[in-house]
């Protein structure tokens, strides 16, 4: 007689492996979530006091900081935060003249850790 090898939840797995090819799609609400969020922050950094916040003298920093809807393609998702106003890298990185106010890398970083959290619940739900 045959010998033969039975794995036990292989049909479990092999859902859960199926399930998984949703991924990109299941994790874009969570993203979109994220970029909203760091928008948010990311006006906050710009409009807060100096000298680690930019003073909000017209506001056309700060009402030009805004987030784009992810896109999915194959297995990548992406997205970004942008600030349309042309002086904003100025303020982020500094110039020989004008001190660094960073507001978008502050903002990244002040979210990182809940998105993250967002994006292993879609992928735990799934698995």
């Amino acid at each position: 007689e045959g010998g033969g090898i039975m794995i036990q939840g292989l049909d479990s797995l092999l859902g859960k492996l199926e399930n998984l090819k949703q991924l990109p799609i299941k994790m874009q609400p969570a993203v979109d979530q994220c970029l909203i969020q760091m928008e948010g922050s990311a006006r906050q950094f710009a409009s807060g006091p100096r000298p680690e916040r930019i003073d909000k003298v017209t506001g056309y920093l700060v009402d030009h900081i805004e987030a784009q809807p992810s896109e999915v393609h194959g297995t990548i998702i992406s997205g970004s935060v942008d600030c349309g106003a042309d002086y904003g890298i100025n303020h982020e990185y500094g110039t020989s003249r004008l001190p660094a106010r960073p507001f978008m890398g502050p903002a990244m970083m002040e979210n990182e850790e809940g998105c993250v959290e967002k994006l292993n619940e879609v992928v735990r739900g799934l698995v």
